[in-house]
């Protein structure tokens, strides 16, 4: 089924439910179907690679991130408006979305609080006597979407988007005492949105306990996935490269507790269960703290490609980030700026993004700068899929929205050449992943189907196939480590 027929059809299917589950979630017309319009564009830019995956249930995660990001009040006067946010969410999930408890948790991060969470929004929904969440739902009018999805999926402007369910926490069934109130809640409600969700059956193996010492380096990390219940079956899993695969206990692994791996494969980075950025060297066991607070965005890690620096910085890079000499177990801080890239030597590249009101034609301005150098303004879209550092310390690596090759000297922002590197009509970059040496790149990307990773030569654009582990394709959220 080609892209231009079922895209479309997806659309026209799906986009109403969406809106009606985000009305349900904000209480405003307006607010829902901005993120019905969020969520179906963050399908159609990846939809060849998606379209075999559930994608609809992908899409209402993405409702709930969306939501749950944004942190907006909810409408005044909406009938829901007495719950949290996260009550509300999970209400929603779980009587208006059909969603099983370890889905539910997972799409609201509520990984340990789901029962205590929908018990409280049940008891103060029947306090309040409001109406069934079907009735709710069906107060906005239909809502059909055109032009607004199409246009930007057209541009295939990148937007994560989390592939289906890699790691839940799984939860005992939702709330004792709250199942005769959550039949009022779902009444009228189709039970065919269960199949949005499908479970798969078959429990993983659970490998062991990460070791004090780990000689072997990983060649990638991921995480689990859960069936019958939560914990060690969800947790993050480091595969090294004689195939040995090792559980790390005391990582987070929910929405904000990402991994990341060393070029080498020696050391990772990781939001603890103490809520506390880590990196530890597996040879020796020890563990160092890169020393930020824990900031409820996303987290974004960078490392220097011998492995000895690591960096963190969150969202919009509009709070405070740190980066970790662990050589000298020195973190050193930085405020209101994005480290993008660091070099051997401990030097960063670094993007700010700063409001504006005296440019023409600009809210906003993204800036760069290499140290302590002078800054330059930027194309905020060059860095859409990451950037990378090459061995010569000053060459950044970038894709432009339009799959073209960058390369930039980041001591001034001058373009050096561009080249296209992708099938426009086939192919889909995710994010560009480290140099191979001085004229290759690796890029994360999807073809029609698959994720795979791609070695594309600077200097002529061709790419091929990088194989991990004898096969081109790759777990589509696995986080990479040394490479053979």
């Amino acid at each position: 089924m080609g892209r231009s027929d079922s895209f479309p059809a997806f659309v026209a299917e799906h986009a109403d439910h969406l809106a009606r589950t985000g009305y349900l979630l904000t209480g405003d017309q307006e607010a829902a179907r901005a993120l019905a319009v969020r969520a179906v564009t963050s399908i159609g830019r990846r939809w060849p690679a998606l379209r075999h995956h559930q994608p609809a249930g992908l899409a209402l995660r993405e409702v709930y991130r969306a939501y749950l990001e944004s942190r907006a009040p909810v409408a005044e006067g909406f009938a829901l408006a007495g719950l949290s946010p996260v009550g509300r969410a999970a209400l929603v999930a779980q009587y208006h979305d059909l969603m099983p408890p370890h889905v539910a948790a997972e799409v609201c991060g509520l990984f340990h609080t789901l029962r205590q969470e929908t018990a409280l929004a049940l008891a103060q929904v029947e306090a309040a006597g409001s109406p069934s969440l079907a009735r709710l739902a069906a107060e906005p009018p239909p809502v059909e979407l055109g032009e607004e999805v199409y246009a930007p999926v057209r541009r295939r402007r990148r937007i994560r988007v989390a592939l289906a369910a890699a790691g839940a926490t799984v939860l005992a069934t939702a709330v004792v005492g709250a199942v005769t109130f959550g039949a009022v809640l779902v009444a009228d409600q189709s039970s065919e949105l269960k199949a949005v969700f499908p479970i798969d059956e078959t429990e993983e193996d659970v490998p062991e306990a990460l070791p004090a010492a780990l000689t072997d380096p990983v060649a990638y990390a991921y995480t689990g996935y859960c069936v019958a219940d939560g914990g060690e079956c969800a947790q993050w899993r480091l595969v090294t490269t004689s195939g040995e695969e090792w559980r790390v206990a005391d990582a987070r692994h929910d929405t904000l507790g990402i991994m990341h791996v060393s070029q080498d494969g020696t050391r990772i980075a990781y939001l603890s269960t103490k809520d506390v950025y880590e990196v530890r060297d597996l040879p020796t066991g020890v563990t160092k703290k890169i020393g930020v607070r824990i900031d409820g965005t996303d987290p974004h890690f960078v490392s220097s490609p011998n492995g000895r620096f690591f960096g963190v910085t969150f969202g919009d890079a509009d709070g405070e980030g740190g980066v970790l000499d662990f050589a000298r177990s020195v973190s050193t801080f930085e405020l209101d700026a994005k480290v993008v890239a660091i070099r051997n030597d401990g030097r960063q590249v670094t993007s700010e993004r700063r409001n504006v009101d005296d440019v023409p034609g600009h809210a906003a301005i993204t800036s760069f700068s290499l140290a302590d150098g002078p800054a330059y303004r930027i194309d905020p879209a060059l860095v859409e899929y990451g950037a990378a550092l090459a061995p010569d310390g000053h060459t950044l690596a970038l894709i432009t929205d339009d799959h073209r090759l960058v390369r930039m000297d980041a001591r001034n922002g001058r373009i050096a050449r561009t080249r296209p590197v992708l099938d426009a009509d086939t192919d889909e970059v995710d994010s560009i992943e480290r140099w191979l040496g001085a004229n290759e790149l690796l890029v994360r990307m999807w073809d029609d189907e698959n994720a795979v990773l791609a070695v594309v030569n600077v200097t002529t654009g061709q790419s091929r196939p990088y194989p991990l582990d004898g096969d081109d394709e790759i777990y589509s959220s696995a986080t990479l480590g040394k490479l053979d």
